[in-house]
């Protein structure tokens, strides 16, 4: 599944949308000319 999937996937959980819990968690990993506008990031941390 690839980063935005699993944005939107959180984004839907945190929203309420869905119920299945996810936790996207990436090391060392950089994310060029990537705009997370438009998703729910709260309770996150870089």
């Amino acid at each position: 599944m690839d980063i935005l999937s699993k944005l939107q996937k959180y984004t839907d959980y945190s929203l309420g949308i869905s119920k299945e819990k996810l936790e996207i968690k990436y090391e060392d990993t950089r994310f060029d000319n990537l705009n997370f506008s438009g998703f729910d990031l709260n309770n996150t941390f870089f």
